[in-house]
């Protein structure tokens, strides 16, 4: 005689009341379909500086109430899933055993449409507003990324989207920035979730706008910047993630009535100047004297 197959609906609630998860137990174990909650406060926007010409704000989010919808089997998580926050899908991908497995995509959902503020190149600001739809797409080895993961829309360009390679949950190999043009913005290597070799970034006119050079995380090498036209307008040595080693600064302010250009060669050691340099420091345009007749070329030594 066959035994009896209890069947019974389970619910499980937060301490203050709210509806936590619910599905079937069948003899006391997870099987079908379950749905879990999740009550995610609001959050502010957050300015963060990308590198010296972009700074980016990251807009904040309202109230939501998350809601993942998948299937159980013999107590644990196989097969397909769904994560809507306010009704709105976010994720959907596979697991098994527990674990997110294979392809899994993931959607920016419409509220963060709202208040992205883009601060690009000096001063110049610009607002735009984030479409909603596809965001990451890619795929899970054993519940982390692994392989090639895109990125759609990123937070500083909505016209960009990435490409970056992962192992095991690392950022692992490289990873390349194209505009919706086909140009390259910029690449960067990774070694298991740091930067890890040369990082490379482009004008839209397809030159070299800024070269670093990292090691094991940290700035270690040269590091460049340049002008659209191609000239160089900075140059540093790094070692270890401080300065250390010869530079070349520039510095300006192109105002038409007060502008003014500083220019200084020498050298750091240890994250400060020491020793010899030489330095620029005049009005716009850039005519400086020949010889030792110039008033604006200063030489001395960093102590």
């Amino acid at each position: 005689m066959k035994n009896k197959v209890i069947r019974t609906s389970f619910k499980e609630k937060y301490k203050d009341g709210r509806l936590k998860e619910k599905g079937t137990l069948i003899d006391g174990v997870k099987q079908g379909t379950f749905v879990f909650y999740k009550y995610l406060n609001a959050t502010k926007p957050k300015k963060v500086k990308l590198n010296k010409y972009i700074n980016a704000t990251y807009p904040g989010k309202p109230y939501r109430k998350r809601k993942t919808i998948g299937t159980y089997k013999d107590g644990r998580a196989n097969g397909d899933y769904k994560i809507f926050e306010n009704n709105v899908l976010v994720e959907e991908g596979t697991f098994l055993n527990d674990l997110a497995q294979g392809a899994f995509k993931q959607y920016r959902p419409h509220y963060a449409s709202k208040n992205n503020i883009i601060n690009r190149v000096l001063s110049f600001y610009y607002r735009k507003k984030r479409k909603a739809g596809l965001f990451i797409e890619g795929n899970y080895k054993d519940g982390l990324f692994h392989g090639e993961l895109r990125f759609e829309g990123l937070p500083w360009e909505e016209d960009e989207f990435s490409i970056c390679n992962f192992c095991e949950g690392w950022e692992d190999g490289t990873q390349t920035v194209w505009g919706k043009d086909g140009q390259i913005r910029s690449t960067l290597e990774w070694k298991k979730g740091k930067k890890h070799g040369v990082e490379k970034e482009y004008f839209r006119n397809g030159r070299l706008r800024s070269l670093r050079t990292f090691k094991e995380g940290e700035l270690h090498g040269l590091k460049q910047e340049f002008y659209e036209d191609g000239r160089l307008e900075s140059q540093w040595t790094w070692k270890n993630g401080i300065l250390h080693g010869p530079y070349r600064e520039r510095d300006f302010n192109d105002d038409e009535d007060f502008g003014w250009l500083q220019l200084e060669r020498g050298n750091y050691f240890n994250g400060e100047k020491k020793g010899k340099y030489i330095r620029y420091i005049g009005d716009l345009p850039f005519k400086p004297k020949k010889g030792k007749d110039d008033p604006n070329w200063e030489r001395g030594i960093h102590k």
